[in-house]
């Protein structure tokens, strides 16, 4: 009888564990779809949570008719997430803009946001018979400044290998509605989807970029709606370009002259606002550089005008303080470009001229003189008017009606008898001189001032008491002070020791005429009379 064998119909080991294996793996496939579906589920609750927390603090401030409360913030909770919410008003024009955001931290670990904008219209659109829509658009940069954008691109600089930054402020857009003045308005705003709006966002009237957004050029297309809904579309040309300022060149400019004319009527000041040198750069980008002077420019005589885009204007600012007479003869400039947070620098050297003017008079404070007066005699002092404060003279006489040749003579700003013999004796009456002022910087320069030098008669002898039976007259220190008295000019005549002295050297005026260096200041002219 033989055996009967019975076939395994089981698995083998092999097939058991290869089973095991892809169950495993079904296993955790079906379980991260649920965990990532779940994350899903809670990210939509999230936002959904967000967006009601906005919306709600939204309506709550605009659904009145003004403002009832300023920017602020607050973090609600709800299922154990925090949403931190932030609120803006902006009233600068009409009608006021609200805008609510909230942010929160996901369960993923990223961050989101939700934004919303609102307005606050407050009444209802005026009363306007035949309405006009908007008709212009203001575009002013960071400087407040308006830029035409039919010509130039608006050109914002950014870091040099970075981006702009989330939120960066580009231009303010001030629309313009031809019914404003009976109250009616132009709000601008961005069509989403439209040119590449949405790369940018509007807070008001204030554009920003809503992303951190890399250098090139976008096209901003902007929305101006009046109270009625009438629109106006205005496109504006940005580029966002990297900020390199280029090489800004030091300069040594034309002597500035003083200005003169024949007519004293006519003012010897440079004209304001004359402008000197046009500070200038190889711009390629076209950003705005601003310009300023930070130094060497006492009393602001100077000033600085930004060109669009790239240059700057230096200009006689307060004529009035430029001195060309004494004081700074050349003024260094210290000359600033800036753009972005990059800064350049250079001088400007402006040297200035003094112009040699005609004196404009000559004085003199004496014009009597005794007869018999001797040689040296002082009569007066010349005093000469001039437009150069800092001019000095020297003068010329030419004796023509007079009793002697060479009557008279000019020693330094001194008219004193000249003649060796005095002034005749026997002589009165009047006699005619003629001086001429000269400048000493240029002899060209020079006016001719005629002078009548009154001589009286002697005193008769003993006319005065004096029994001598000299006459005063005859004495040349009559009059004359004793040293010492103080501080002394050149020309100023002393008596001492018997003697009359002229001051030749004001700073050694204090040494005794007479003594052992007394010559260092002073000048032996004439023997007082016994």
């Amino acid at each position: 009888m033989g055996t009967t064998r019975v076939k395994n119909s089981g698995f083998s080991v092999a097939e058991v564990m290869i089973a095991m294996v892809v169950l495993g793996i079904g296993i955790t496939v079906a379980t991260s779809t649920m965990m990532f579906l779940s994350d899903r589920s809670g990210d939509t609750q999230e936002s959904n949570v967000a967006y009601e927390l906005t919306r709600q603090k939204l309506v709550s401030l605009t659904g009145g008719s003004s403002v009832v409360e300023r920017d602020g913030s607050d973090s609600p909770q709800r299922d154990g997430v925090t949403y931190d919410r932030s609120w803006e008003v902006d009233d600068s024009g009409h009608p006021a803009v609200v805008t609510v955001t909230t942010a929160w931290q996901t369960r993923a670990g990223r961050s989101d946001s939700v934004r919303l904008t609102g307005y606050i219209r407050g009444d209802v659109c005026p009363d306007i018979e035949n309405n006009d829509a908007p008709d212009s658009l203001e575009i002013r940069n960071e400087e407040g400044e308006v830029v035409d954008h039919d010509q130039l691109p608006l050109v914002i600089t950014i870091p040099e290998g970075g981006t702009s930054g989330i939120d960066r402020f580009v231009a303010e857009l001030i629309g313009h509605d031809p019914d404003s003045a009976e109250g009616d308005f132009a709000q601008p705003s961005l069509e989403a989807g439209e040119a590449d709006n949405d790369h940018f966002r509007i807070v008001g009237r204030k554009l920003h970029t809503a992303e951190a957004l890399s250098p090139g050029s976008y096209t901003v297309d902007v929305l101006l709606t009046d109270c009625f809904g009438e629109t106006l579309s205005t496109s504006i040309s940005v580029h966002l370009v990297e900020a390199v300022l280029p090489q800004i060149e030091d300069a040594v400019l034309d002597t500035l002259f003083e200005q003169v004319s024949d007519d004293p009527q006519v003012e010897r000041l440079i004209p304001k606002d004359t402008v000197l040198h046009t500070m200038e750069v190889n711009n390629a980008s076209r950003a705005q550089i601003s310009w300023s002077i930070v130094g060497g420019n006492p009393d602001s005589i100077f000033g600085i005008r930004n060109e669009q885009p790239h240059k700057g204007r230096i200009y006689v600012r307060a004529p009035e303080e430029i001195n060309y007479d004494e004081g700074v003869q050349e003024y260094s400039l210290q000359i600033q470009g800036l753009l972005g947070d990059l800064s350049g620098s250079a001088t400007v050297t402006i040297p200035i001229g003094d112009v040699i003017q005609t004196p404009e008079s000559t004085a003199l404070t004496n014009t009597t003189i005794e007869a018999g007066s001797p040689q040296g005699t002082v009569v007066g002092v010349f005093e000469t008017e001039d437009p150069d404060i800092d001019a000095d003279h020297s003068y010329e006489v030419y004796n023509w009606d007079v009793p002697v040749g060479d009557l008279f003579a000019a020693v330094e700003d001194t008219l004193v008898v000249n003649a060796s013999a005095g002034v005749p004796a026997d002589f009165s009456g009047s006699t005619e001189i003629n001086v001429e002022t000269r400048d000493r910087e240029d002899t060209e320069t020079s006016i001719q001032t005629t002078f009548f030098i009154e001589v009286t008669p002697a005193p008769e002898n003993g006319e005065n008491g004096d029994d001598t039976g000299e006459s005063e007259g005859s004495d040349p220190c009559a009059g004359v002070d004793e040293w010492p008295l103080g501080s002394y000019s050149i020309g100023d005549l002393v008596v001492n020791n018997g003697k009359l002295w002229e001051c030749i050297n004001a700073g050694q005026g204090h040494r005794e005429p007479s003594g052992p260096h007394g010559d260092h200041g002073w000048e032996e002219i004439n023997v007082c009379a016994p």
